[in-house]
């Protein structure tokens, strides 16, 4: 669960439940203060290189992702755009012939906030989709932390958390 406080820019960031406000020094006294008005400032989308693009898709499609736009780069690459409905932020899928992308494990993630990650996560097996930890319904049961992970096709992980 994440939830939101005041950052000495006058902005918010999200914190993680359980991590002490000292986790995050910087933010507290200022250093990496935005020059910018930081209502102005929104942020966009994450692209992700993938090896399959229609598998990658097919994928994302079951988390609840909406295909958008597909087009074809400047540069030769093979572009989808997903939307989460009710989301400003999309996913870029792209998919370069000639390039080959190696993710170090648990460098990069992206994460979902659901309202109620037992029938998400049951959905997505329904789906075919691993669920891991492997005994996350044992875990929820015994009121451990409501957080699951599923891997892509191309082995990002995508974090799933229960939003309150």
């Amino acid at each position: 669960m994440y939830r939101r406080r005041e950052c000495a820019s006058g902005g918010t960031v999200g914190t993680s439940v359980g991590l002490p406000k000292s986790a995050f020094p910087g933010l507290a006294k200022g250093v990496g203060r935005s020059i910018f008005n930081v209502e102005m400032i929104r942020f966009l989308h994450t692209r992700i290189r993938v090896h399959n693009l229609e598998a990658s898709v097919a994928f994302y499609t079951k988390l609840g992702y909406v295909a958008g736009e597909f087009r074809d780069s400047p540069q030769g690459n093979r572009l989808a755009f997903l939307e989460l409905p009710g989301n400003d932020v999309f996913l870029e899928l792209c998919h370069s012939p000639d390039y080959t992308a190696v993710c170090p494990e648990d460098l990069m993630h992206t994460a979902l906030g659901v309202p109620d990650i037992i029938a998400y996560c049951d959905q997505l097996e329904q789906q075919g989709v691993d669920i891991w930890p492997s005994r996350w319904r044992e875990t929820f049961a015994a009121g451990g932390r409501k957080m699951a992970f599923v891997t892509d096709p191309d082995g990002y992980e995508v974090e799933i958390l229960e939003r309150q």
